[in-house]
């Protein structure tokens, strides 16, 4: 997580509120000075997120959890895709209709989706490229999820910065070394058996879940690592320091908290300095190797001081 180095937010406080004509140090504005810090730095972020996303970035453990396993052997019947007289740690239960499995067969391994659930211990599977003779089940395993094309991890805990950047998300598995992002169209058309596809993971995103499906030479997705920027960490102390790029970024989150505060008080003209935001926005594209079009500056100074 990127933090200032310069300032902390008593001393953006100062700054921001010291350019307020008459501005009264006693107002009731100051119990709300951390919630418009947090809402100006989340502004302050979403509109820069094309110029400093990756300072973002970290590595978030997002490993499917809360899925039951077998704890002994059980019987396959090919001719009716049944497995039965298989005991798990937890039981089977009408809830775990449509999930999605994998087991062993001998040294082979396989992925499916239960139909029905006929008991405790036993289960009516399909999918594609099953066995097609009978035989003993090991290392079963249902995922913690109930959509039935593939596994799912839902992120709306995380906080990640979400502004069409996810095409530059990473996610990397210890199973596999091909993990690849799909769209949701050739994800639903993904082959698990398919030569290039068998040891290959493969993920997209729809809306708040990460869905995943893996390759038929794979026994599971392995330990899941999602590399992905997030949003600044609240800011909850006076001597917390801001969650922002020092230089341009941090001059521009004190202007866009002095235009919050001057809102806040009755009677106030709120005039934000345009020319120095463009000024700061122009600086800090530079200050990252990057051109920006004197269009887009305006657009970014109108969302900066209109959010």
């Amino acid at each position: 997580m990127i933090y200032s180095t310069i300032y902390k937010l008593q001393d953006a406080y100062r700054i921001a509120t010291a350019d307020i004509p008459g501005f009264d140090y006693n107002s009731p504005i100051y119990n709300e000075r951390f919630d418009l810090a947090n809402r100006a730095q989340y502004i302050t972020q979403a509109n820069l997120a094309d110029a400093v996303a990756e300072d973002y970035i970290v590595d978030t453990s997002i490993n499917l959890t809360g899925g039951n396993y077998s704890t002994s052997t059980g019987t396959y019947t090919a001719a009716t895709l049944d497995i039965s007289a298989i005991t798990m740690n937890a039981v089977f239960t009408s809830g775990d209709v449509g999930k999605k499995i994998g087991f062993r067969i001998g040294t082979s391994t396989y992925l499916a989706r239960i139909a029905q659930v006929i008991g405790t211990a036993e289960i009516v599977i399909a999918g594609n490229s099953l066995p097609a003779g009978n035989g003993t089940v090991a290392d079963l395993i249902v995922f913690a999820s109930n959509l039935p094309n593939s596994s799912s991890i839902d992120i709306s805990s995380i906080g990640l910065l979400r502004y069409g950047s996810e095409l530059a998300w990473q996610i990397v598995s210890d199973a596999t070394q091909s993990v690849n992002m799909m769209s949701r169209e050739s994800f639903e058309r993904f082959t698990p058996s398919w030569y290039g596809n068998v040891n290959a993971i493969v993920w997209c995103l729809v809306g708040t879940k990460i869905l995943f499906n893996q390759g038929s030479n794979l026994a599971s997705l392995g330990n899941i690592t999602l590399r992905a920027p997030v949003l600044p960490s609240v800011l909850t102390a006076d001597t917390d320091y801001l969650r922002m790029l020092d230089g341009a970024m941090c001059n521009i989150f004190i202007t866009v908290y002095r235009n919050l505060i001057m809102r806040r008080i009755p009677g106030m003209n709120v005039k934000a300095d345009v020319d120095e935001l463009a000024s700061q926005i122009q600086a800090l594209f530079q200050s990252r190797g990057m051109q920006i079009k004197e269009e887009v500056v305006a657009d970014k100074v109108k969302a900066l001081i209109s959010a």
